[in-house]
């Protein structure tokens, strides 16, 4: 008796290009986040142009011009994850959003205060992808979205207090580690002198622009984005980001520490264009902690990713 193969049209049709995409990529779909762009950007315009100009202009939030590109990243590398929900509307966005327009406009007047602008404009485009598109969604974009924080200039006010805590623990801790050197050196304020016995050798003084501040904002961004984009459980990821800032501030420590002991050698080492280069220099140690920290999360437990499980399964 012969048999017969009979194949199911239906089981061996090749999917459509729309439907290997995703609901997220329809035609409609695009239509919508143009017209949701095109009304947004005008009526923000006014914070995302000094947000452009502080970063242009502010050596401190230089960086912000690559965090949408970094949180576009992100997006691009859940794609998949993305391209499998099918958004639905979620009524709970509507209250975030009005919370967010209110904040916003109230920080135009009376409070007056571009920070402030910033974050309410976040909390919009949060409460927007979550009213359109759903919870799903949200689940793998939240990170993307409050990762433009970053971007945002804090207000000076808190920025000076944050820098002058910073520099008192430069100074400090800088002078503890001269000290170790056999470097003879007090400190006063911000100030750090340095003695050969009683005869004062010079004074370093460690400004503003020495606190760290600005590789901490950097640095803390970078970091956030390594500990999201390297496959690794939730606890690693927070115990990386949590790390982050004490990373920062030790290599500041020691950054100071280093332009002491040039300074020994010649004075000049301590000001001008070399001045600036060891603090862009630092982030090459700081980035070297952090991959080892790393290093060290993955010899602690034994991580599996879950690309690597699926395809040991299969």
């Amino acid at each position: 008796m012969s048999t017969v193969s009979v194949t199911n049209s239906k089981s061996t049709r090749q999917p459509a290009s729309s439907e290997r995409l995703g609901p997220l990529i329809a035609p409609h779909v695009w239509l919508r986040i143009a017209l949701i762009v095109a009304v947004f950007v005008p009526l923000h315009w006014d914070i995302i142009w000094r947000l452009i100009r502080f970063a242009w202009t502010d050596g401190d939030w230089s960086h912000a011009f690559i965090v949408p590109l970094i949180s576009l990243y992100f997006v691009h590398q859940r794609r998949d994850d993305l391209l499998a929900i099918s958004p639905r509307t979620c009524w709970w966005g509507l209250p975030l959003l009005l919370a967010g327009m209110a904040g916003y406009f109230l920080s135009i007047y009376p409070i007056r205060n571009d920070m402030l602008k910033g974050y309410f404009m976040i909390l919009e485009i949060f409460a927007i992808v979550l009213m359109l598109a759903g919870p799903r969604v949200i689940a793998v974009t939240w990170l993307p979205i409050l990762y433009l924080a970053f971007a945002v200039k804090v207000s000076q006010k808190y920025w000076t207090i944050i820098a002058e805590k910073l520099q008192f623990l430069a100074a400090k801790s800088s002078v503890v580690t001269l000290q170790l050197f056999g470097i003879d050196a007090t400190v006063s304020g911000t100030t750090i002198d340095l003695w050969h016995g009683m005869e004062p050798l010079g004074s370093l003084n460690v400004a503003e622009a020495c606190s760290g501040l600005r590789m901490l904002m950097t640095f803390i961004a970078l970091g956030v984005a390594m500990a999201y984009v390297w496959d690794r459980p939730w606890w690693a990821r927070l115990t990386m980001v949590l790390l982050t800032l004490p990373i920062a501030v030790a290599v500041n420590v020691g950054r100071v520490t280093v332009i002491g002991l040039l300074y020994l050698i010649d004075p000049k080492y301590s000001e001008g264009d070399f001045h600036v280069f060891m603090g862009m220099l630092m982030l090459i140690p700081a980035c070297g902690l952090f991959l080892l920290l790393g290093w060290v999360l993955n010899k602690i437990v034994l991580y599996v990713p879950e690309s690597k499980k699926k395809e040991a399964e299969a």
